[in-house]
């Protein structure tokens, strides 16, 4: 969002929204801002959704520590919350996307500090967030995750038997 005062990336963004608008009055869909790491950022896009005189609902990917520790500032603005644990890993464990999967293993040492940096999450918040990523395919995250008291995932379409099942093998 912080490229929003290009008037290139602007005229992108504001064409997408007049998209959305138009499509929003023949299909429910919702807005979701990616990157965002402060309020300013959705302010801008609620602001111009006023001035097309839209109330489509705005979810915020929630990618990047100052996001995720800011989630309860963010909720009176939005109605939802998507937290992309791809990137949000990348920055916890400052590594690349592409090394996520073949270089960390969830049962190290960090995985502690990892488990404590997700309790920081409002409990209130729960039921308006997603996990969107790779982060719920590992057991012993998806497991955690719930029992944090997370419901709601996105995940790669093949994969949903393996994590359905391992669900349902979980107690709380």
């Amino acid at each position: 969002m912080r490229a929003y005062e290009s008037k290139k990336v602007r005229q992108i963004i504001d064409a997408q929204l007049k998209g959305c608008v138009y499509l929003s009055k023949n299909y429910s869909i919702e807005i979701v801002i990616p990157f965002v790491t402060n309020i300013q950022d959705i302010i801008t896009i609620k602001n111009k959704l006023k001035e097309y005189d839209s109330n489509i609902p705005v979810c915020v990917m929630i990618e990047n520590p100052a996001s995720y520790l800011s989630v309860k500032e963010f909720a009176e603005y939005v109605n939802s919350f998507s937290i992309g644990t791809n990137d949000l890993l990348q920055y916890f464990f400052a590594c690349d996307r592409d090394s996520i999967s073949k270089e960390i293993n969830y049962i190290n040492p960090y995985s502690k500090a990892l488990i404590d940096f997700w309790q920081l999450y409002p409990s209130n918040l729960l039921n308006k967030t997603r996990i969107c990523g790779q982060l719920p395919i590992y057991p012993y995250m998806l497991q955690t995750l719930i029992q944090l008291g997370f419901k709601n995932f996105s995940i790669p379409s093949p994969m949903i038997p393996f994590v359905a099942k391992k669900i349902k093998n979980i107690s709380l």
